[in-house]
């Protein structure tokens, strides 16, 4: 009970971060964004645009396109974050709205995002705590004795759903294997989505190696699948079938 509650407090506590959203709103990793501002002076210069690993020195005049707004796009968006730019404010003029000086790269968190991402990972931790509750209650003997009744009733599809069923219930690595996958991918799109920075490039290398990983575990549950399906037919090879 006493880790039940922990476990609760541990989701409760981050489903209550939330990050506000940005003032020129949010573009797509890579994709330019027009910065635009409104002023009383006749010219603007745009100084520093930064994020909080990199600095990029602009002092270049902003775009005048009509009345007092002023324009500079912006392309270099790359990094996921958020992003501030310093301009000229002496002749600023919020009178339009347009007064504000920070957007985001990529999507912004919030409580629901986040909840999202936290709901999912545990769904798949829960699946596999209760796939494992299961396995230790079933009876893997009796279960293969009702198999070679059903091969002896020639009842076909039930012999092939319950082999399949039989076979991944009792190597249950494949299982929590596969179970794993999604968690996998989903702490590294929360990962990417924080801006990780630091752990971002490992978790894509181990999410690789995982990809691997299930394509040899397959490969392995396969051949187990079908020694299994051999003996099974070597079992029952009197059974009136014409297997021999």
């Amino acid at each position: 009970m006493g880790k039940l509650n922990s476990y609760l407090f541990f989701l409760s506590f981050i489903v209550l971060i939330s990050f506000s959203g940005a003032y020129l709103g949010e573009v797509e990793p890579g994709d330019c964004i027009n910065i635009m501002v409104m002023s009383n002076c006749s010219s603007v210069d745009l100084s520093i645009i930064e994020t909080s690993t990199q600095e990029f020195i602009i002092d270049s005049p902003m775009q005048h396109l009509a009345g007092q707004t002023f324009n500079y796009s912006f392309c270099n968006t790359s990094e996921i974050g958020a992003y501030t730019y310093i301009w000229d404010e002496s002749c600023v003029d919020c009178s339009g709205g347009l007064c504000g000086n920070d957007f985001r790269s990529g999507k912004s968190i919030t409580g629901a995002y986040t909840t999202i991402y936290l709901f999912l990972i545990g769904f798949f931790i829960l699946m596999g705590g209760v796939f494992f509750i299961t396995t230790k209650k079933v009876n893997f003997e009796k279960w293969h004795n009702s198999i070679v009744k059903k091969y002896q009733t020639r009842n076909f599809v039930k012999l092939v759903l319950s082999a399949l069923v039989f076979n991944i219930m009792k190597n249950s690595y494949i299982i929590y294997y596969l179970i794993g996958l999604p968690i996998i991918i989903l702490v590294t799109d929360m990962a990417t989505t924080y801006n990780l920075a630091t752990v971002v490039s490992i978790l894509h290398a181990l999410l690789v190696i995982y990809l691997i990983g299930v394509v040899l575990v397959g490969l392995v549950f396969l051949s187990y699948v079908q020694e299994w399906i051999s003996d099974l037919i070597k079992l029952v090879s009197d059974m009136g079938w014409g297997i021999k």
